[in-house]
């Protein structure tokens, strides 16, 4: 069966209950199985830090199953969210989804099963999906039995846009998406797949493995839908007050991190509208592979999965770029165009145990603002370059023809942000009007979900396309507030929340 949009999965009941069916049993299984929900979600990430709120997965798991503590590191914590080229995140998810859809078609006991995606873009999907928000199936609150448990609820998540169910409140859930978090239009406006520097192209780049850099489609939608669903969640952890007494604190919810986002049963419909934004994009006329890494980089085997009768499977990078060639198909995908082939390489390049060649770029500061200051949620916050960035910009010595621009932005305190985005904007001059994503100044947006589980220092790189732009005489930077959530029916923004910290800003040269 194709994947189809998950507000026409619904509809039809029996598939409903296959999923359900499918979560479930695969719950059932000992965590030390790789054919289960726990170690399925470990594959993506799993924290193991006892200090670490998140530890309370891994400890469940360990508790009833003490095989936990015998399985193979390797297989877990994969994602290329710790550190790898961003220039993985398409192809490892793709991997990552297609197999689990295999052990879950299997869990189903229907041969047909596929996916279903959150087709998030169209305003009428905007909501948190139901089927995913109500804990009991019979909608009495009091049976708790456990077959009436909903296996898609997680509560660990955004409470007023997740949740369907409270004796108070009875119109819940009372925000939904906003057209921000939803935005895809500069990943699929894009000519390139790899770019020429990790936060360009639809799938990002090789060039450095800063677990910070994105390309387009990571940045967005995809991380902003981890951050929005995962929100924060009052009192969910223990801190300490200034005299050393033990407090409730505030704590991320399970999708707003990495470590802890693939148990949340609404990952992989998530990642589902991931694979098919892709997949749309890589049959539209025009579409280049862009900067391409060496041919041993798409011969490398990296990753670890497996299927649905619990065998390893271990394929090069290149088996997961066209989507076809895996058997997967979207119901409303256009069969008549073909996806943008796999670049051929001359035989003697493609050796498969050769290594993947080095494409750090090096990396040099030109100048630094030192500015700590803290954008608010209320209202834009700009930063014009003082004399003394401006001049150690022009005094510096480096061949403009060698290098490209990058502007550096280091962070703090990202885990304490609800759910409210930031875009980040360089002008020639402090800006009059309102900043919008598709002025040229546009630079990007603060990535919330990677960097969001570090209370620490972060830095966070972008691509300045027009250099000319610091030559002027008053360069400026902008943060612009966006609100990921708006209240269902009013629509009005929800800009609440706590500032942005910025410890400091950077002008960097990197070599081309």
């Amino acid at each position: 069966m194709p994947r189809m949009p998950l507000e026409e999965f619904v509809e039809t009941a029996s598939l409903l209950d296959s999923l359900r069916r499918g979560v479930r049993e695969m719950k059932k299984r000992k965590p030390s199985d790789p054919l289960s929900w726990f170690f399925q979600a470990a594959i993506h990430g799993v924290q193991l830090d006892p200090t670490d709120l998140g530890y309370k997965y891994y400890k469940a798991a360990l508790d009833q199953d003490p095989g936990v503590a015998q399985v193979d590191q390797k297989y877990w914590k994969q994602c290329p969210h710790f550190g790898q080229h961003s220039a993985d995140f398409l192809p490892w998810h793709r991997a990552y989804t297609f197999h689990f859809e295999q052990i879950l078609r299997e869990h189903t006991g229907d041969s047909n099963f596929s996916l279903p995606y959150w087709n998030y873009g169209p305003r009428t999907n905007r909501k948190f999906p139901k089927a995913f928000g109500v804990q009991h199936l019979d909608g009495n609150p009091g049976n708790d039995a456990d077959e009436n448990i909903n296996p898609l609820i997680m509560k660990e998540r955004d409470f007023y846009l997740t949740y369907y169910e409270h004796p108070l409140i009875p119109n819940m859930p009372l925000l939904e998406l906003s057209d921000a978090v939803v935005d895809n239009t500069s990943a699929l406006a894009t000519d390139i797949f790899f770019g020429t520097t990790e936060d360009t192209g639809i799938g990002g780049g090789i060039a450095d493995n800063n677990p910070g850099t994105r390309g387009l489609l990571e940045s967005r939608p995809h991380d902003n839908i981890h951050r929005v669903v995962g929100g924060i969640i009052p009192g969910a952890a223990v801190g300490h007050d200034q005299n050393g007494h033990e407090i409730e604190v505030d704590a991320l919810g399970a999708m707003a991190q990495p470590p802890t986002a693939g148990f949340d049963p609404i990952f992989p419909v998530h990642h589902t509208n991931i694979d098919w934004i892709w997949s749309q994009w890589s049959v539209m006329p025009g579409k280049k592979w862009g900067t391409l890494p060496d041919a041993s980089w798409f011969m490398e085997r990296p990753w670890f999965f497996f299927d649905a009768k619990g065998n390893c499977i271990n394929e090069p990078r290149k088996s997961y770029f066209d989507h076809r060639a895996l058997g997967v198909k979207f119901k409303y995908e256009d069969l008549s165009s073909m996806p943008l082939p796999l670049p051929s390489f001359p035989a003697a390049l493609v050796v498969a145990d050769s290594g993947t060649a080095s494409r750090i770029k090096s990396t040099q500061a030109v100048a630094t603002l030192d500015s700590r200051i803290e954008a608010g949620s209320a209202q834009n916050t700009t930063i014009v370059f003082p004399s003394r960035t401006l001049d150690a910009l022009r005094s510096a010595s480096f061949d403009r023809s060698q290098k490209r621009l990058l502007l550096r932005i280091s962070i703090t305190g990202l885990n304490r942000l609800p759910i409210v985005g930031f875009d980040v904007h360089l002008t020639r001059a402090a800006p009059s009007g309102e900043l919008k994503r598709t002025d040229p100044s546009f630079l990007g947006s603060v990535h919330l979900f990677v960097h969001a589980h570090h209370d620490d220092e972060v830095f966070q790189d972008f691509t300045i396309q027009d250099p000319t732009v610091v030559d002027s005489a008053s360069p400026a930077v902008t943060f612009v507030p966006v609100a990921l959530t708006q209240s269902i029916g009013t629509g009005r923004p929800n800009l609440q929340g706590s500032p942005l910290r910025i410890t400091s800003i950077s002008v960097l040269a990197q070599d081309r």
